[in-house]
């Protein structure tokens, strides 16, 4: 009765063949098994059965006959099951143990060491339960970690680290990854579309020259097959800038050198993509002279004083004239 009712596997011998079921003899009570609850297949014969010594439940009891109805089937399941049990217990030790380096990965945001480590396990382990769901958390962590870091880039005016970030993942280390693909597939358009909601919102403030330059910047960065970009410059273009370096003087004191080559920087760490240096000639100023035939209406931009000349004695100043007539002198710098 408890065996019955704990689910027990007993142990028996079979002692006899009856009707269509077996007889197992065990702890003194005879234990009747039907066919269909043994593991005889039904083209079998129950009969080669006899006197082997087989694993049972109980699965009822009938107080009127005085009898108990075993069955070898479940007691095989139970068995299998536990065999299972065992397998996954060993093998999620092993996925403990030799994966146990992916977690450390994923705190230092090195998800192309973390990734690198599980498909070494990947054949090993693909069908592990544990192995799925770490590998399931790489591969979303990923995911979110990417968009961070290209919205970083986006912020900082740099689409082609940007690109060339989300390619080395995508390409090389999350291949599989639909939603790392689809990043790297729409970088293009999604830098168009952050660029332009960041021009309208200058354009809005009426810095309008530098929503152009935006969405110049970005043509320039991505090519000029962007639809959206295109249709954001026709309503832009109108006012781009036009720098005094890409102008001719007509008259010049001094040297003249056009920086071509990447970006200036002053002191505070702001960068300035277009920019030029004039060197005054011992101790006469320096100066270019511009004929813009009356074409533009406003001037503006940064001067400063290049460091090894921060040193030298005297006043230094920066003075715009307009037809001979000063319109402007800077703070002594």
């Amino acid at each position: 009765v408890e065996a019955n009712k704990e689910g027990t596997v007993l142990e028996g011998v079979v002692v006899e063949v009856i009707g269509k079921g077996l007889i197992v003899f065990s702890n003194g009570v005879r234990i009747f098994v039907p066919a269909s609850l043994s593991t005889v297949p039904r083209d079998g014969r129950l009969e080669d059965m006899l006197n082997k010594t087989v694993n049972f439940t109980v699965v009822d009891i009938d107080r009127r006959r005085r009898r108990a109805v075993g069955s070898i089937k479940e007691a095989s399941r139970l068995a299998r099951k536990e065999a299972q049990a065992k397998l996954e217990e060993t093998e999620n030790a092993q996925v403990e143990e030799k994966l146990s380096g992916v977690e450390e990965y994923l705190a230092d945001q090195d998800y192309e060491e973390a990734i690198n480590l599980l498909n070494s396990y990947k054949y090993d382990f693909e069908d592990n339960e544990k192995f799925k769901e770490l590998y399931e958390k790489v591969n979303k962590e990923v995911v979110d970690y990417s968009k961070a870091e290209i919205n970083k880039y986006f912020e900082e005016d740099d689409y082609s680290e940007a690109s060339n970030f989300i390619r080395n993942l995508a390409l090389y280390y999350f291949s599989d990854n639909e939603e790392m693909n689809e990043l790297y597939n729409n970088i293009d358009d999604n830098y168009a579309a952050f660029v332009i909601a960041k021009a309208d919102k200058e354009f809005a403030a009426k810095n309008y020259a530098d929503a152009a330059v935006l969405i110049q910047d970005a043509i320039n960065a991505i090519g000029d097959d962007n639809d959206k970009l295109n249709a954001a410059n026709e309503k832009y273009s109108k006012y781009l800038p036009v720098y005094l370096n890409d102008m001719d003087y007509s008259d010049l004191s001094g040297t003249r050198y056009i920086n071509y080559f990447g970006s200036t920087s002053d002191y505070f760490g702001n960068k300035y993509k277009n920019s030029y240096y004039i060197y005054g000639l011992l101790k006469k100023p320096g100066y270019a002279v511009y004929d813009i035939k009356g074409e533009y209406n406003t001037f503006k931009g940064v001067a400063s004083i290049i460091e090894s000349y921060s040193e030298i004695d005297g006043v230094k100043a920066f003075e715009i004239y307009g037809d001979d007539k000063l319109l402007y002198t800077s703070p002594a710098m």
